[in-house]
């Protein structure tokens, strides 16, 4: 059974400023498009993302959507994470209409 956890991340009360200091930064111009159906690790791919310096990442909710995208997308994307069980499009037939577009 689904249930949509919410999308809204609170800050840690404490001890946030030395996590953060830990985390190795990415470069702000990698472009990385996440595909998921599931909103609740899209919105926190995202945020992880956001923290490790990437700007401007983008999201699709599934195979179709992120193949839309892709034709739109002026830029090439550097990485993909790519969720492997979704409905109508699962990521390996994402990846087969990647590969034969």
């Amino acid at each position: 059974e689904y249930s949509e956890r919410p999308t809204d991340f609170a800050e840690p009360a404490t001890g946030s400023a030395d996590l953060d200091a830990d985390l190795p930064m990415l470069p702000a111009t990698l472009r990385v498009l996440v595909v998921d159906d599931e909103p609740y690790f899209r919105a926190l791919l995202l945020r992880v993302l956001a923290r490790l310096g990437v700007q401007g990442a983008l999201a699709a909710s599934g195979g179709a959507t992120a193949l839309q995208l892709l034709d739109s997308c002026a830029e090439a994307i550097d990485v993909l994470v790519l969720d492997l069980r979704m409905p109508e499009m699962d990521g390996i037939e994402f990846l087969r209409a990647l590969r034969d577009s």
